[in-house]
Parts: structure tokens; sequence; C-alpha cells
């Protein structure tokens, strides 16, 4: 359901992340209805997904005309419940009251035949103590590339239990002048910071970059320490 995204405009498709994303995204399928959905899984993604997940041999290809119907079978393929991964605006626009039962497979059956794909929810930010994070009503775009530039930092061996810093991003977050803690402002939503050193402007910024700005972070509370 969501691919269609591909068929709006580049600031389109940011706008929904202000707005409610899944109300979004059923509200286009509402409007696009295509005849025939296709999902590649020849090789498929777990974990940090799009942009730093862990490649699958899934070895399945299927097609359907339904794309809540498809999307529905394609959870249980990943091992989650549709009832909790379907956005609640896509079950009550799209199923209208239908059964998961009723929906007809052809071809080899989906049961036992790929390995469950669960998506690596743990955020990093859980592990970093001193560090306060400040979410002002980002967008999961800016959400999801800070989490990936912290599970990379993290993987990398750098340690940051004694790291005094504050991450802020979205329009709504501020910062004061915290003596002796490294700011980093993350997205064009904080441009009123712009002229701080640790700035990370884009929207949303390349996860490079985040990840850039936080190790220097750490290595100004290190030299500092």
């Amino acid at each position: 359901m969501k691919n269609l995204k591909g068929t709006t405009t580049y600031d389109e498709k940011k706008r929904f992340h202000y707005l409610n994303l899944n109300q979004a995204v059923a509200e286009l399928n509402q409007v696009l209805r295509p005849r025939l959905i296709v999902v590649d899984g020849t090789i498929a993604m777990e974990g940090d997904g799009p942009i730093a997940g862990t490649p699958v041999d899934l070895n399945v290809v299927m097609a359907g005309t339904d794309a809540v119907a498809l999307d529905t079978i394609c959870a249980r393929i990943m091992g989650i419940d549709p009832k909790r991964w379907l956005p609640s605006a896509g079950r009550k626009r799209w199923v209208r009251g239908r059964d998961e039962k009723e929906i007809e497979i052809r071809g080899n059956s989906v049961g036992g035949r790929v390995p469950a794909l669960q998506a690596l929810l743990r955020p990093a930010q859980d592990r970093c103590q001193k560090i306060e994070f400040i979410d002002g009503q980002a967008c999961n775009a800016c959400r999801d590339g800070l989490r990936i530039a912290l599970e990379r930092l993290k993987a990398s061996g750098l340690i940051w239990t004694s790291c005094r810093g504050k991450i802020t991003l979205g329009s709504k977050a501020s910062l004061d002048s915290s003596a002796g803690c490294v700011q980093v402002p993350i997205g064009n939503c904080q441009n009123q910071y712009k002229d701080l050193p640790n700035f990370v402007p884009g929207c949303p910024p390349p996860t490079f970059l985040m990840a850039d700005e936080i190790r220097e972070m750490l290595e100004k509370n290190e030299s500092s320490g």
C-alpha cells in the first residue's frame, strides 16, 4: 500500500510524514487502485530498512489484485500480526468487514516456506543515559535516520556512557544554553540553530551526517574529560 507514494511528488512524500502517515497512505489507496500488485521478495530485508537493513534470501514473488489482502499475507510471511501492522485507517477504509480467512492463496502454501522476518526495534537512545533526546514532533524520516545513525555508532564500538549532550529534532524542539553540554540540532526544522557547530542540515539529513556530528559530540566530551 505504501508503495503508491511513488506516484506523488517529492514534497508530497515529505508532507505525508507531517500529516498522519497511515491515514495518508490509506486515502491514497482509495484514489489509486492498481489492477495488479507484484511483490518481489526474491531478496528481502530485515532490520533497519529501507536504509540499513540486512539482506535475506526469501525467494518469494507474490502478486494479487487487492493491496490490503496482499499486504496481509506479506505480513504473515514476516511473522507479523496483520491486525497490528496494517494501519487502522487502512482496515477501516479497505477491509470493510472482510475476514483474513477469505483471502484466496494460489500457488505454493505460505505456511512454513520462509523464515520469519522481524524488524529490529531496539532504540539505541535507551543506552545513551546522559544524552538528552528532545523530539519536537519530528517526522519518521528524521527519527528513523537518527536511530540508524546511533545503532551504527554503537556497532562501531563507540562508548558514550559518560557523554553529556542534547540532540533535538522536529520544529517544536528547543535548546537552552546548558554549560558543558554539546548540542546537536538535527534537520531543517531546527534551522534556528544552524549557526551551532554541530547543526545537521537536511530534510531529512543523511544518516552519515547525523552519525558524524554525534561522533564529534562524543570526541568533544572525551577530550574535555
